[in-house]
Formats: C-alpha cells, sequence, structure tokens
C-alpha cells in the first residue's frame, strides 16, 4: 500500500510540480501579509485584531490543500478514470492522496510560518524561537485536520456544486469559533493560541500534532470506505 502510494505521488510531483510552486509563493506572501496584520495586536484597539482571527482560521487549513485552475469535476472525474487504470488499490490511492495533502502542508506551513517569524518584528517580541515553534506547529495540527477534507471530497464527489457546500460549513465553522471564543473567553483566538505556546510549550505544540494526526487515519478511513462503494472503483 505505501509503495504504490510513493508512485502516484512521484507521479503527480511530476506532473504538477508548478503546482506545488505556486502554493509556496502563495504561501510566502500570506506569511509576509499576516506581519501587517499582526501589529494590531500591540497598538491597541484596531479592526485588524480581529480580523486576524479569521483570517488564521480561514488561510491556515489551505496549507496542503492544491489549487488547480481546471474545473473541479472534469478533472476529478479524469484522476479517478487514470487511478481505476493502474493495478494499485484503493486503500493505496487514498494514501497517496492524503500523503500529497500531509507534504503540500509540512512544505507550505515551513514557507508561511518561517516568513511570519522573519518578517514580524512583533511576534518575535511576543515569542522565543522555542515557543515560536510550538505556536506554528499548534496551527499546524488544526491546518492539517481540516485540509484532509480536500481528500475526501476529491475521492467522493467531485462535483464543484458539492465543493461549495462542503466549504460552506467552514464559514460557519469559523464564525462560530471566533463568536464563540469571544463571548465565552473574551479573548481572541490568536492571543489564546500565543499563550498556549508560552504557558504549556511542546504539551500544546505536539498535542495539536497528534489530534492533526488522529484525525488524518480518520480522513483516510471514511475516503476509502465511500470510495469503495463507488461504481468508478
Amino acid at each position: 500500500m505505501w509503495q504504490e502510494a510513493w508512485r502516484l505521488i512521484r507521479h503527480d510531483l511530476q506532473r504538477a510540480w508548478w503546482n506545488y510552486l505556486l502554493v509556496m509563493v502563495l504561501s510566502l506572501f500570506f506569511g509576509a501579509w499576516t506581519t501587517l496584520m499582526l501589529r494590531g495586536l500591540t497598538t491597541g484597539y484596531s479592526p485588524d485584531r480581529y480580523l486576524l482571527d479569521f483570517y488564521f482560521l480561514a488561510v491556515v487549513p489551505i496549507i496542503g490543500c492544491p489549487w488547480y485552475t481546471g474545473k473541479y469535476s472534469e478533472r476529478t472525474q479524469k484522476q479517478l478514470r487514470f487511478y481505476r487504470s493502474l493495478p494499485i488499490s484503493v486503500s493505496g490511492v487514498v494514501l497517496s492522496r492524503i500523503l500529497t495533502v500531509v507534504l503540500r502542508a509540512v512544505s507550505n506551513a515551513l514557507v508561511m510560518f518561517g516568513a511570519l517569524y522573519a518578517f514580524s518584528p512583533e511576534l518575535r517580541a511576543m515569542l522565543t524561537p522555542l515557543e515560536f515553534l510550538w505556536f506554528a506547529l499548534i496551527w499546524f495540527g488544526y491546518g492539517l485536520a481540516l485540509s484532509l477534507w480536500y481528500t475526501y471530497w476529491e475521492m467522493n464527489s467531485g462535483s464543484q456544486l458539492k465543493f461549495w457546500l462542503y466549504s460552506s460549513w467552514y464559514v460557519v465553522l469559523w464564525v462560530g469559533m471566533c463568536l464563540l471564543w469571544w463571548l465565552v473567553f473574551d479573548v481572541l483566538v490568536l492571543s489564546s493560541v500565543i499563550e498556549l505556546a508560552r504557558s504549556f510549550g511542546w504539551v500544546a505544540g505536539l498535542g495539536s500534532l497528534v489530534l492533526g494526526g488522529l484525525v488524518t487515519v480518520y480522513w483516510w478511513k471514511l475516503a476509502k470506505s465511500n470510495l469503495e462503494k463507488r461504481p468508478l472503483f
């Protein structure tokens, strides 16, 4: 299964290397742009302080998702037909897509958070390098868990309408999380993550990674189970 998955990953890298590069450039932009918004945390009240919560909750989950210019439904159906023509198991196919998202998430997170720390004196003043590592890992675990929805959609839908329907619940999730956090704790989500990194360090960072790993296994099993029921496979 693992060998099958790596074969497909190598094929994807050769076929769409430009897409990996494009998303890494966008990750660099996101990291640099965030530094401008972070100034609101150290300059008193500013709308940027609240936009930062939405920004982090919305941007971090897409670090592992590929951004294709073609139609979603057409691309997915072609991809599934290609997979069907290969002597590769369903488990190998789904695992390849899961690992693709994980690899993208790791590389893009390194670029995004590296730029964020390099270009943000405000963040460097709030967190030591080690604390920033835990801060980044907390966000990475969250982003990885939600990035993997793309694999589920890609393997089990392919419909552009369903893509937008699946995406809409994220908007509800982000708004709901922010409002709940603000009303219950009277503090920004980003400020809470910074405090977690300061106070709990590796426990919070590795805990988020473990949670992200468990969600990864869940997405793999769910996508595999549903894909096995599809007539195409």
